[in-house]
């Protein structure tokens, strides 16, 4: 995916949402490993200032939280029209609010940018291929037009 060129008056944004993990600094280690992801996909662009939005230790099952809104609030003044994330998760633990939120920045003109897709994330690849064995399922028992 290539990121549109900027809109005069327009940013980038970075946002991390940081989970605690194992280890003397969780929050640390979380934010350290996305910028770890994102850094280079911010050079691979050529984006070299960016707006920072984090999260630390908060939950990921709403978008109360206060980076986000700080970040929600700067797209709605226009300030913002990308923003780099590791994955769709750090947005929302919520895979269908963060869909929903997904498409509400983008018909704002946001574009959102994933350091990886979620097809990479092991436990979302296999519900994709239950769900597309599902999809395929559903179609062979839609009658086809020739069926009377």
């Amino acid at each position: 995916m290539s990121i549109q060129k900027e809109e005069p008056g327009k940013g980038t944004a970075v946002y991390f949402r940081c989970s605690p993990m194992n280890g003397d600094d969780p929050v640390r280690q979380s934010f350290n490993a996305q910028l770890g992801e994102l850094k280079p996909l911010a050079e691979k662009h050529g984006i070299e200032n960016a707006s920072i939005y984090v999260d630390s230790g908060g939950t990921g099952m709403h978008f109360y939280r206060e980076g986000f809104q700080l970040l929600l609030s700067h797209v709605c003044s226009g300030f913002i029209g990308c923003i780099l994330m590791t994955e769709r998760t750090r947005m929302s633990c919520d895979v269908a609010s963060a869909i929903q939120m997904e498409e509400a920045l983008k018909e704002m003109g946001v574009e959102i940018v994933y350091a990886r897709s979620a097809c990479e994330n092991e436990a979302t690849a296999d519900l994709g291929q239950a769900m597309g064995a599902y999809a395929h399922y559903l179609l062979g028992t839609v009658p086809d037009e020739d069926t009377p």
